[in-house]
């Protein structure tokens, strides 16, 4: 595992992290956006060019806070978190070890031993 690789290892989390922020930033203004153009028009006069402006504000607010929301989502679903990458890195290389490989072996060979060694000792007793 090269330098490079251990740094983005630590990096992933505050990526994460900042993803989360992004979609809660971009909810909070979707949200606020549609309830200004829905609740916000002015009434007295509709067709006046504070009512377009503020439609066409509220209309570009609610578009790249959608966008922003959707890539944000869409990223934070694709990158891993550092456990994650742990999982990711590390199990092909414990599982595919030859070492390990025999160990359930092994092991099922010492608790045979103790078994057989266990029953011997109680027929004596």
């Amino acid at each position: 595992m090269s330098a490079w690789t251990v740094y983005l290892f630590t990096r992933l989390d505050a990526l994460h992290g900042t993803f989360v922020a992004i979609i809660t930033i971009s909810a909070v203004v979707l949200i606020m956006a549609t309830i200004f153009r829905c609740l916000g028009m002015p009434e007295h006069n509709p067709t006046s060019k504070e009512a377009k402006t503020l439609t066409q504000r509220c209309n570009k607010a609610i578009i790249i806070s959608t966008i922003s929301f959707f890539f944000g989502g869409m990223l934070l679903m694709i990158i891993p978190t550092s456990k994650d990458f742990a999982a990711i890195y590390l199990i092909p290389k414990i599982v595919n070890n030859e070492k390990v490989e025999g160990l359930p072996d092994k092991a099922l060979d010492l608790m045979n031993k103790k078994l057989d060694e266990w029953l011997l000792n109680e027929k004596i007793n």
